[in-house]
Formats: C-alpha cells, sequence, structure tokens
C-alpha cells in the first residue's frame, strides 16, 4: 500500500506546505517528528475543514491530494518511529551482549587465577610447543 501511496505522489508532484517553503516527498525523511507532526495536524485540519466525505459524489482534486499528502506524512511518521524504537532496542541488546561478555571474560579470568601452579606451566608449555 504505502509504495502506492509515493507512485502516486509522484506522479501528482505532490508537495507539503510548511514554513520553510514546499517540500517534496523525499524532503520529509529529512524532518524532525515533531516538524512532521505539525505538517499532519494542518493536513487534518485542512481535510476537516473541506467537510464531509461523500462515497457517492466525486471528491474535488484539492480535497484528494490533501488525503494522499496525509498519508504520506502519517506514513513517514510511523516509519520514523518505528525505526527509532528498533534502534533503542539494538543499543540495549548491544548493552547486554558487551556486559555479558565482559562478565565471561571475569569469569575465565577467575578460573585461570584458580588454576594449580603444575596446571599453569603445563598450560604455558602447551602454549609454546603449539607456537613454534
Amino acid at each position: 500500500m504505502s509504495n502506492d501511496l509515493f507512485i502516486r505522489a509522484s506522479r501528482q508532484k505532490t508537495r507539503f506546505k510548511t514554513t520553510q517553503g514546499a517540500l517534496t516527498v523525499e524532503d520529509l525523511w529529512d524532518l524532525s517528528l515533531d516538524s512532521l507532526d505539525r505538517i499532519a495536524v494542518a493536513l487534518d485540519e485542512t481535510i476537516q475543514k473541506a467537510g464531509k466525505k461523500s462515497f457517492i459524489g466525486k471528491r474535488d482534486r484539492q480535497a484528494a491530494s490533501d488525503e494522499l499528502a496525509f498519508e504520506i506524512v502519517k506514513h513517514v511518521i510511523d516509519t520514523k518511529i518505528a525505526e527509532s524504537e528498533a534502534a533503542k532496542l539494538r543499543a540495549v541488546r548491544r548493552g547486554e551482549r558487551e556486559f555479558l561478555e565482559g562478565l565471561l571474560r571475569e569469569r575465565q579470568t577467575e578460573e585461570l587465577k584458580g588454576l594449580q601452579r603444575e596446571e599453569i606451566e603445563a598450560r604455558l608449555k602447551n602454549l609454546a610447543d603449539t607456537v613454534e
């Protein structure tokens, strides 16, 4: 469905009115969520002011254009939120992984510290034999 939105928008050369001027669909991806929210609110207000929808009558071109623009902005917002949440989850998992790896290194160090002198010498000899 989202592909259809973007195809229609590119064919209609959809532009988004902002205080920075008219923006293209591509420009939306560079905006903050707050800016996107303001655009979505403005579009929603415009759509609401246009009146009730009719499923038997023809929609005027501007109403159809506003609805398309609104759907695109909503899609960009939803995508950016999902990407942000995924990035946060990756960061949490990366932190947990690093913590567990550190814990494992500590356990390995503790195990090595617990070796008897003879065991240490044997391991060193074994390492020396495999290196040469």
